[in-house]
């Protein structure tokens, strides 16, 4: 089924739309026309997490971490090309650095006596996570589920969002760990970024499963270029975005 069905491009013009809360930003002449919701989309950022350095203006290379849907996703930043020429660009991620930070949580949580649960864990709290497979992680507590009945204040699951990858997860709560002040040091290593100009051709708020199915097939771990049409707290706005090809033999 071709993707194209599922979106349809924003004009430079703004639409009436009444109620109907619009998927992307809508730019014309370099300004906010509109946005998706009543605020701004991007996460909220604990004080205590050390912030990225985004970039402003200009150009980007990214490579794709993970799909929200079809116009979210969490990308690590490989090049940034300044607008102004002399500029200095924004660093780029360091694929080392994700690495040394995993190996650095499966050190620190091999003591018996580092492996303390979170006492109480609370929504945008940062902890560390101990999944099933044996690795560990960086996660924000997003929102908790709790159980019906007698002691339906205890929370029993979590919803988190693992920073350094960018994909959620529900998980029991005793598989929150404490995690120390120095990996706060340390910035996410992926970036909310959304895709300007393309919503459901509904204009429904939620894209549909098989949309956010073929996207997911698409974009996943693709390197991606585009300009930044916006920067806001720690989320980048591309517009227009491109996916280049080479032919061999070019």
């Amino acid at each position: 089924m071709p993707f194209r069905r599922w979106w349809t491009s924003v004009s430079g013009e703004k639409k009436k739309t009444g109620n109907t809360m619009t998927s992307a930003i809508i730019l014309k002449h370099g300004r906010i026309a509109g946005w998706r919701g009543a605020s701004l989309p991007s996460s909220p950022i604990a004080p205590k997490l050390q912030r990225l350095q985004l970039p402003v203006d200009g150009s980007v290379k990214v490579k794709v971490a993970h799909v929200s849907n079809a116009t979210r996703l969490w990308v690590s930043l490989l090049q940034h090309s300044p607008l102004c020429r002399g500029g200095v660009p924004v660093p780029s991620h360091d694929a080392s650095t994700i690495m040394k930070l995993s190996l650095d949580l499966a050190d620190y949580y091999a003591f018996p006596d580092h492996r303390q649960l979170h006492e109480d864990p609370s929504e945008g709290t940062y902890c560390g996570y101990h999944d099933i497979e044996g690795g560990y992680y960086r996660v924000r507590v997003l929102k908790f589920s709790q159980p019906l009945g007698l002691y339906f204040h205890h929370k029993e699951q979590a919803r988190v969002r693992l920073i350094d990858v960018g994909c959620v997860q529900v998980v029991d709560v005793n598989q929150l760990l404490t995690l120390p002040e120095h990996f706060l040091q340390i910035p996410a290593q992926v970036i909310e970024t959304f895709i300007c100009g393309v919503r459901p051709c509904d204009e429904d708020v939620d894209w549909p499963e098989e949309a956010v199915y073929i996207s997911q097939n698409l974009l996943q771990s693709k390197v991606l270029y585009g300009k930044v049409a916006l920067s806001c707290g720690q989320t980048l706005w591309l517009d227009p975005v491109e996916h280049r090809v080479t032919l061999e033999g070019t």
